[in-house]
């Protein structure tokens, strides 16, 4: 199997709508499309055709006079189709107000990763189990760096105050700090934590979506991390909860709170392929 297949957003259309995923085809070709009359479709998905058949990603059988996918394509979009695991990563970046996001997906033994930065160009990779982390950091485009404030710090946050972080950033400092010392922060780490964020330049998500029998998405596992102009900060949902969505999550429901290292970002994405 090739390492990376590049697909034109009509390409992937194509092959989802061969695959029996009509809906997500659909909303691909809105991305550029007006609403399209069925036989407008047909072409789209005609020249597409034509397309994979010269890169030699599609055979053609006379007899039956249809086009199938080559092998190693009908196995890459299997996975794509239908994963057994999906991990969804998202970077909000405030310095340039773009959001960035990618997909790793997980099905038996195979790994692919899936991005596209622009919604016409879309991008996937055959991934090994170790290249994971890797793919990781490069679908969210961060750099785990060496931290300029080295202090050893890790404090448990509640559900309510991780969901107010945003709120936490336009306090004052003072304000701020009452509300994470009256939530069991040392005065000291508060004070850290609370000047540094008000530099923020980007928040992380990782998180695995889980659908459920009824076709409902969600949020099952996962972490977030705030980069700053100084360091990085890791947020790490502590109970083996079956949903991870903030606004899901009752206040019982707790995060640690700790600097960025690799070894706790590889951490938290090994937790997010356990069943």
């Amino acid at each position: 199997m090739e390492k990376k297949y590049t697909f034109s957003l009509e390409e992937l259309a194509f092959l989802l709508n061969y695959k029996d995923n009509q809906p997500f085809a659909k909303s691909l070709l809105q991305i550029v499309y007006d609403e399209l009359k069925e036989t407008e479709t047909e072409k789209i998905f005609l020249t597409a055709a034509h397309s994979l058949l010269a890169r030699n990603l599609l055979t053609f059988d006379e007899q039956k006079q249809e086009v199938f996918p080559k092998p190693d394509v009908e196995i890459l979009f299997n996975i794509f189709n239908r994963p057994s695991i999906s991990i969804l990563l998202q970077k909000i970046d405030f310095q340039n107000d773009i959001t960035i996001t990618g997909n790793i997906y997980n099905q038996g033994d195979f790994n692919i990763s899936y991005q596209s930065t622009n919604g016409i160009v879309h991008t996937i990779k055959n991934l090994s189990d170790y290249e994971l982390y890797a793919e990781a950091k490069n679908l969210l485009q961060i750099e785990i760096e060496k931290q300029n404030i080295n202090i050893d710090l890790e404090e448990t946050l509640p559900n309510h105050v991780v969901q107010e972080i945003g709120n936490l950033i336009t306090l004052s400092i003072e304000e701020g700090k009452n509300i994470l010392i009256e939530n069991g922060v040392k005065p000291s780490h508060a004070e850290v934590f609370l000047n540094d964020i008000k530099t923020t330049k980007s928040i992380y998500s990782v998180m695995r979506l889980d659908t459920q029998d009824k076709g409902e998405v969600i949020s099952d596992k996962g972490f977030f991390i705030i980069e700053t102009a100084h360091t990085q900060w890791i947020l790490s949902h502590l109970e083996d909860s079956t949903i991870f969505d903030l606004s899901q999550l009752d206040d019982n429901s707790t995060f640690t709170l700790s600097q960025l290292s690799k070894g706790n970002f590889e951490n938290g994405m090994k937790t997010l392929f356990i069943s």
